[in-house]
């Protein structure tokens, strides 16, 4: 999984793919973790990706991580997987 801590490569400029983003509501600064889809590769802030913020980097770096659209995806596809 991808992560980044703020100010290591993430910025305030850069948008989390949430709807709604919990962060730009609260319009909070300081350390401020992102996470990115092992599918898509879309960014989410990690309290937007209903991950827990008490998650080392450590344990984020070992995380394969979807976000709620690949969710639904991955959902669907096994619900239409033809069975032998």
């Amino acid at each position: 999984m991808s992560f980044f801590s703020q100010g290591k490569s993430k910025s305030d400029d850069d948008e989390c793919r949430a709807r709604p983003c919990s962060v730009r509501r609260s319009r909070k600064s300081g350390n401020i973790r992102w996470v990115a889809c092992s599918l898509c590769d879309d960014w989410y802030h990690l309290k937007c990706s209903e991950l827990s913020e008490s998650l080392t980097d450590a344990q984020l770096e070992e995380l394969v991580w979807h976000c709620i659209n690949c969710k639904s995806e991955l959902q669907c596809m096994v619900l239409v997987a033809p069975h032998d």
